[in-house]
């Protein structure tokens, strides 16, 4: 889903726009534009202009993040302790331990609108109209890759943000005349990532109040604020408004903290659960009532580790469950009339960076980087485009050795960029080089891990088809040092729960304990619920195998998943610890 990941207060200013690396779907149209015609909108291909062409890129470092820019050295600078400043606004909201982290910084990528080259017309013109490559008669609406576009439809975006699943990279084009750094915002799509990516996972409660209130997140030069709340219905606020007696219906406590979300989002207890989560949270955040926010944090720390409990909300908050309710009942009032206001106090001021101009090693890996994600976004949406991000990205990796250019940080990207392609012949050499370098990439050493676990599955030096402890330590090597980078992985544990599912390895309570640690990391994760009860069937452990099996079911896997997971009950129900366990695909 297409949405904006850094926006501004004024039309005049320029948006960034946030995407999932995978799993991409249309965006729909609003304000001046056809809801009826869906635009083709493409990433930049004028960053994969000539490394070499003026005006040269500088690069910069600044917490978190890494810069390479176009623009001058006083936007530069003012764009990064803008972005700086807005993070901190919402960490004053959601402090920085419970959103997703990143070992890898942020790759931003400014310039100048008026040095900018424009490609579109050129674009346009070499690949002509595209057609559609759907055979249905009726094209789904807003599904680029069954509709046909015409060239006044094609549109090229000059702000996004793409993220890996291990890295987040930004990049804008600045019409430096009027760029206005107090207008930078975040947006409610990337507010919505950093709390939904975080691991182990925020309470559902927790993350569904949080959306409720980023999505109407106003940012202000020294605070967050929130508009007065809504609530079920327009019918109930409005009577609320007019009497503070009004009848109101609210879940208990228990619903609200220890139920799982209502499965029937447009249910009328789904939208009141929704409602008050948000009301929850404007209480904690009162702000004559600190305290409660330090209570809050508490609770939701404990709750990564145990489920919630009534005797634990009283430990922090000093109220029963009933003695909640009735508080929010009280307070419900208040809320819908009042906006919230978050403020972090004063405010660091972040050093100007200093830049200096970027190595070809720098513009090759950042660049490479960008490019290689938005081959990922054109093909997925746009394939009819991707062979001319796809020939740009080559130019950019092409012309980064020639500028003597060897930072193992660009054999690594690279090395994604080969795997991304498919092609693991070129991708293994980079991977081992960046390893061996040890850089900070957590898939870097997954993907490693991967093609070393092919090599050594096509023969297993084990007994009976198995892979040797040697062939199985290659492999989990890289593993080890994926699972010391942020963020986890799933991939990580799945792919060691694979090598130790097909090796002869003995296994001890503490590899056991590794496998518990990746569920509680990624719970819902289905393929590694799967790989997991394989593992524990295998190791004479039934009841944990049954139960990780009911557990996966009751996540409603796809038909593929769920006919593993049944033939696995049905082992394990049929003959208990005497099935051999079958190989984890």
């Amino acid at each position: 889903m297409k949405t904006p990941a850094i926006a501004v207060r004024h039309a005049r200013a320029l948006a960034l726009v946030a995407f999932a690396a995978t799993g991409f779907g249309a965006g729909r149209l609003s304000g001046a534009e056809s809801a009826a015609e869906s635009f083709v909108e493409l990433p930049p291909l004028e960053v994969s202009a000539a490394i070499a062409s003026p005006p040269p890129w500088q690069y910069a470092e600044a917490p978190g993040s890494e810069i390479l820019s176009r623009c001058s050295a006083t936007t530069t600078k003012k764009f990064a302790q803008a972005h700086h400043r807005i993070e901190q606004l919402f960490a004053a909201f959601v402090p920085r331990e419970f959103q997703a982290q990143f070992a890898v910084p942020t790759l931003i990528i400014l310039a100048d609108k008026k040095t900018t080259p424009s490609v579109a017309r050129d674009l346009i013109a070499t690949q002509g109209t595209p057609e559609t490559e759907s055979t249905e008669a009726s094209p789904q609406e807003g599904n680029p890759a069954t509709r046909r576009p015409h060239s006044n439809t094609i549109r090229f975006l000059p702000n996004l943000r793409l993220y890996d699943v291990d890295a987040v990279a930004i990049y804008t084009i600045i019409d430096e005349e009027q760029f206005e750094p107090d207008e930078l915002v975040l947006s409610f799509s990337y507010m919505c990532f950093l709390v939904e990516r975080r691991t182990p996972p925020l309470p559902a409660w927790l993350c569904a109040g949080i959306v409720r209130l980023c999505a109407v997140a106003q940012f202000e030069p020294g605070a967050l604020v929130f508009p007065p709340a809504g609530w079920v219905s327009a019918e109930e606020k409005a009577g609320l408004k007019n009497d503070p007696d009004f009848p109101r219906t609210l879940l208990s406590m228990r619903e609200l903290l220890e139920a799982p979300s209502p499965p029937d989002a447009d249910s009328d207890t789904a939208l009141r659960w929704q409602a008050q989560t948000e009301l929850f949270l404007r209480w904690v955040f009162e702000p004559d009532a600190p305290h409660r926010r330090a209570a809050l944090w508490k609770l939701v720390a404990r709750a990564g580790a145990e489920p919630v409990t009534e005797a634990m909300f009283r430990e922090y908050f000093a109220l029963s469950y009933s003695d909640m309710r009735d508080r929010l009942s009280d307070y419900l009032p208040v809320a819908i009339q009042a906006a919230m206001r978050v403020q972090p106090g004063k405010l660091t001021e972040l050093p100007a960076p200093k830049l200096r101009l970027a190595t070809g090693a720098e513009i090759g890996r950042m660049k490479g980087d960008w490019e290689r994600l938005e081959i990922s976004y054109v093909k997925t949406r746009y394939p009819h485009f991707v062979a001319k991000y796809e020939e740009q990205a080559q130019r950019t990796f092409a012309k980064a050795p020639a500028l003597g250019a060897q930072d193992p940080r660009l054999f690594a990207v690279r090395a994604l960029h080969a795997c991304d392609q498919g092609n693991d012949q070129a991708a293994r050499p980079l991977l081992e080089t960046a390893a061996q370098a040890k850089v900070v990439r957590p898939r870097i050493y997954c993907e490693l891990a991967r093609l070393r676990l092919a090599e050594a599955l096509a023969q297993p030096a084990g007994k009976q088809g198995a892979l040797s402890l040697a062939q199985a330590n290659r492999v989990l090597e890289p593993l080890a040092r994926a699972r010391t980078q942020s963020p986890p992985l799933a991939q990580a544990y799945e792919l060691t729960a694979e090598v130790w599912s097909r090796s002869d390895v003995a296994l001890g309570p503490q590899h056991l304990a590794l496998m518990d640690e990746g569920l509680h990391l990624f719970p819902a994760q289905i393929s590694l619920l799967y790989r997991v009860a394989v593992l524990k069937m295998a190791q004479g452990r039934g009841a944990e195998a049954t139960a990780l099996v009911e557990r996966g079911l009751a996540l409603n896997p796809g038909a593929g998943w769920k006919t593993r997971f049944d033939k696995l009950q049905a082992l394990l129900a049929k003959a208990g610890q005497k099935s051999p366990a079958p190989a984890a695909k």
